[in-house]
């Protein structure tokens, strides 16, 4: 078998360059956009929890250390966490906190649904358009061809055709759709397994806070004893 048949600059364009013509047209310019950065975003690897993590320890010490009127906001480059900070140490509830949380997870949801929706949309086209550059090249053919003339030219252009836009759309648009799919699931797990964390120790100084303005300490965990009667 000779693979450099199925090179063919021509067909190529036709699929390639209809499918991304199709999808912008369909999708639109801020979606195609959106699209191209989640994507960008994805590639560039998972979120890194640990590391925000660990800055938001050193956030969460200060509180501890210096209380919530007192703490400064220490931002470390991630958006939704830098404004959460700016949240927590502005209004000082935990419900502002997960309520800036949700309406990042939102605006991040709906980006990822839009991509998905988008290399779908490109994964519909790309077959339509390889029956278009199959039909283009059929349309090619001579009237009265010589010896070999219609095998050596319109038939492997029509097959390539349609061969490129089944490749395009099953083994590089719908994979690149449920690629951002998982890498957004995968985030927001995350994410929300550090809000829960943040949440949590936010509401431990809430309540020293409301017991230092009621001017008394927080009561002394159970003794064992006690909690074992």
């Amino acid at each position: 078998m000779t693979y450099l048949t199925l090179l063919d600059g021509t067909s190529a364009a036709i699929v390639l360059g209809g499918t991304a013509a199709g999808t912008l047209l369909r999708c639109g310019w801020s979606n195609t956009i959106a699209a191209a950065s989640s994507l960008a975003g994805a590639m560039r690897g998972d979120f890194d929890a640990a590391h925000a993590q660990s800055e938001l320890a050193l956030q969460v010490q200060q509180i501890h250390r210096d209380g919530l009127l007192r703490a400064e906001p220490r931002h470390f480059g991630d958006a939704e966490f830098d404004a959460v900070t700016d949240t927590i140490l502005s209004r000082r509830t935990v419900s502002a906190l997960l309520e800036k949380h949700r309406a990042y997870q939102r605006a991040r949801l709906a980006r990822s649904r839009v991509a998905v929706a988008t290399f779908i949309q490109a994964a519909d086209l790309a077959p339509v358009f390889g029956l278009a550059g199959t039909l283009i090249a059929l349309s090619q053919m001579p009237t009265n061809p010589g010896p070999g003339v219609l095998l050596s030219h319109s038939i492997p252009m029509a097959i390539v055709c349609t061969f490129y836009g089944l490749v395009t759309a099953h083994l590089l648009f719908a994979p690149l759709a449920r690629f951002i799919e998982r890498h957004a699931a995968r985030e927001e797990a995350e994410r929300q397994k550090l809000v829960d964390w943040l949440a949590a120790e936010v509401a431990k100084e809430t309540g020293l806070e409301a017991a230092r303005h009621a001017g008394r300490e927080p009561p002394p965990p159970p003794s064992r004893k006690a909690a074992a009667a």
